[in-house]
């Protein structure tokens, strides 16, 4: 994996540094006289020579751009702060070593320390793949120039993240951009690796943090069609019976067993409607006719599965969370 750097630049210098980086020149300043070339001041130092003010502070600050050994190098990779323009970062692949030189329209004499780069890629420090935390700790990198250790792997992923170039507005924005990935996570990493008796055990705690009464686990050899059964109040009425099928298939669930335990269920526990809860992302065709033939005898059925499955199965992970703090 390539070093990687976070670059300032002068801010009153924007436009010069934007137009320098599109040249394939990323400058850096502490540049505004030839005596501070940092190989000039390389063979001072070795020469046992004593700085002066400005040569101190410009080899304290920039000597990483010379010293190979401990600094920049032929394929690192540079983070630049605003550019293009403000609120952006430029990433940058550094081509050639060390240069010097004070010919510079824009600049005013000054920057004339210069690596060659080649620009990757653009991207908007406010958009979805700039986590909150890491646009913050780019931020208080205020040295001219940062190594990036801490972060390298969060800034080198930017290079290949999508939506890098919008902005979202907010943390609510943000959550929601991301909520992809948390889903993604909870069905590779949570609901997935369960055994099929602790999907049961889930799913009761998802359906408990609904407004249903009376969750009882009925699983097993003489379930009589539901995994659970559950009741609502209603005024005026003896409880409501609503019959659970639970299903842990990957993937596609396309299996009509499920239908015929909801259709006895029904019978057996004169429920009024019925819920199959499968951890499958997708409902097959043959499984999809079934529930509906279900509706066609006047049953009440609903499915719950995939991303909307999920999203509960976040929502009881956080409460839990929460719990235990």
């Amino acid at each position: 994996m390539p070093n990687v750097w976070i670059w300032n630049i002068s801010s009153e210098y924007q436009q010069f540094f934007a137009d320098e980086l599109k040249a394939g020149r990323l400058r850096q300043g502490w540049g505004y006289e030839d005596r501070l070339d940092l190989r000039l001041l390389a063979k001072k130092e070795e020469q046992g020579e004593e700085f002066d003010e400005d040569e101190a502070a410009a080899w304290k600050r920039l000597s990483v751009m010379l010293m190979k050994e401990w600094g920049i190098k032929v394929g690192d990779v540079v983070l630049v702060k605003n550019t293009p323009t403000w609120g952006w970062y430029t990433l940058c692949e550094v081509t050639s070593d060390y240069h010097f030189d004070r010919n510079t329209s824009g600049g005013d004499g000054d920057y004339g320390h210069w690596i060659g780069v080649k620009l990757l890629r653009e991207i908007n420090k406010h958009s979805a793949p700039v986590a909150g935390d890491l646009r913050s700790s780019i931020d208080h990198a205020r040295w001219p120039i940062t190594s990036a250790v801490k972060r390298a792997s969060e800034i080198l992923n930017l290079l290949k993240a999508a939506d890098a170039e919008k902005p979202v507005g907010g943390w609510e924005e943000r959550f929601n951009s991301e909520s992809s990935n948390i889903i993604s996570l909870i069905k590779e990493q949570v609901i997935k690796k369960l055994h099929p008796t602790e999907f049961q055990d889930l799913v009761k705690k998802v359906l408990s943090f609904e407004s249903f009464e009376n969750i009882n686990l009925t699983a097993g050899a003489w379930e009589n069609g539901a995994d659970v059964v559950m009741s609502v109040s209603a005024p005026f009425f003896d409880d409501l019976y609503i019959v659970v099928q639970i299903k842990h298939h990957p993937d596609e669930d396309n299996d009509t067993t499920s239908v015929e335990q909801l259709r006895h269920a029904f019978d057996y526990y004169k429920a009024v409607a019925g819920l199959l809860v499968t951890s499958a992302d997708k409902i097959g065709t043959q499984l999809r006719e079934a529930i509906e033939g279900l509706k066609t005898e006047g049953k009440t059925v609903a499915v719950l599965y995939g991303d909307e499955l999920q999203r509960r199965v976040l929502h009881v992970l956080a409460s839990q969370t929460g719990d235990t703090a």
